[in-house]
């Protein structure tokens, strides 16, 4: 099951927190400040943390900022009454993954929790995107890339100023308007 850390100084708010993602279908554990986290996770491994700013002891930047120094890369969402640009990005260049503004409501921020558990979870991290698999066109295909017509490895190869090859033997330009020039005759006569 996925457990997520909530640290919040206020009990109330940190308690619903807590029951809200309960009924989510999450594990939580609480903290009262990011001193009692930053010691909780030394022994707990989370898959989310959900962190409070304005906290005695230790602030929810300065938690952040301890746990990323010792490599835990840990998805983290911001929850602040404090909505100054500056503020949000001081949240997320410390490595939070998102930052929630309050009031919020539930339902918003069990989606968010949930969207940034799918990327995490999925191998992807934070800020990717995933990749499309990538499809080769017929003509790139190592076993089609010598059936290009030569008409076309001609510019290329005068794009790239080297002669192109046809049968393993070099065409160049006068080569190329020679061959063009019998075959027009031939089909013409």
């Amino acid at each position: 099951m996925t457990k997520i850390l909530v640290v919040d100084d206020e009990p109330g708010l940190r308690d619903m927190l807590c029951d809200a993602l309960s009924i989510a279908g999450y594990e939580t554990v609480a903290a009262a400040d990011g001193y009692l986290a930053y010691r909780l996770l030394k022994d707990t491994k989370v898959d989310l943390i959900i962190t409070d700013v304005n906290m005695p002891n230790m602030d929810g930047y300065e938690f952040l900022e301890r746990i990323r120094s010792q490599g835990n890369e840990t998805p983290a969402i911001v929850l602040t009454a404090r909505g100054d640009r500056t503020d949000v990005s001081r949240g997320l260049k410390l490595g939070a993954d998102d930052y929630v503004t309050k009031p919020f409501g539930l339902e918003e921020l069990t989606l968010r929790v949930a969207a940034i558990l799918r990327r995490t979870q999925a191998g992807l991290g934070a800020g990717s995107w995933p990749r499309a698999p990538r499809r080769r066109r017929p003509h790139c295909h190592p076993r089609w890339r010598n059936r290009r017509p030569l008409a076309h490895r001609i510019q290329t190869a005068a794009r790239a100023n080297e002669a192109p090859k046809q049968g393993g033997h070099q065409v160049t330009p006068a080569r190329f308007g020679l061959g063009h020039e019998l075959c027009q005759q031939r089909n013409s006569g």
